[in-house]
């Protein structure tokens, strides 16, 4: 996941829906 680090920071939003996906403790 190399766009993990930049993910956050470019759309928090974003992040957070497609790190529901593919880690449902980050929701």
């Amino acid at each position: 996941m190399r766009f993990a680090h930049a993910a956050p920071d470019f759309n928090p939003m974003c992040w957070c829906k497609f790190g529901a996906r593919i880690d449902p403790s980050l929701q």
